[in-house]
């Protein structure tokens, strides 16, 4: 008589495990992070460059196109360690709480920009009251504090376009 053996099942990875691999779900939060971070940092330093240039304007002081394409390059550059510093903590950690608590939200579109928008107000806001003054001189005014939460609403809107918790290698 055969013995009947049950043949080896091959079963593909992405149709028979719902179960999340970490290295997958890291890598891909990893590549939606660093550009969301990156736009999230230009457009901040941008807007804070030029709130300091309409404030300098409206003491009277003549600013030319070079001088304003000239400073915005290099507040870029040198606000890069600690201010892209300060960003990418206060995303990193906006974006690993909302991508846990909202993972099966309908509403996460909408919650994970509100989220890393405050958390560039709460940064802000915490750097102003440790230091005891306005560290990023462009988030003096409403407006330009305004700015840097839509930086970083924009930059959270970006990383749910590219982030894919469920993409499996």
């Amino acid at each position: 008589m055969k013995r009947c053996r049950p043949e080896k099942q091959h079963y593909d990875v992405k149709h028979t495990t719902n179960q999340r691999r970490p290295l997958a779900t890291a890598t891909s939060f990893t590549r939606a992070f660093i550009p969301a971070w990156l736009v999230t940092y230009i457009l901040a330093s941008v807007s804070h460059t030029q709130m300091v240039l309409l404030s300098l304007a409206e003491l009277g002081v003549s600013i030319d196109l070079s001088t304003l394409a000239s400073s915005t390059l290099h507040d870029i550059v040198g606000l890069l360690p600690i201010y892209g510093s300060l960003i990418a903590a206060a995303l990193f950690v906006s974006l690993s709480v909302t991508g846990f608590m909202t993972a099966r939200f309908s509403a996460r579109r909408v919650l994970v920009p509100v989220a890393t928008g405050v958390a560039m107000l709460v940064m802000l806001l915490l750097m102003a009251h440790l230091l005891q003054f306005h560290l990023i001189a462009g988030t003096r005014s409403v407006l330009g504090l305004a700015l840097q939460i839509i930086a970083g609403a924009c930059g959270g809107a970006l990383f749910l376009r590219i982030f894919r918790p469920t993409v499996y290698r």
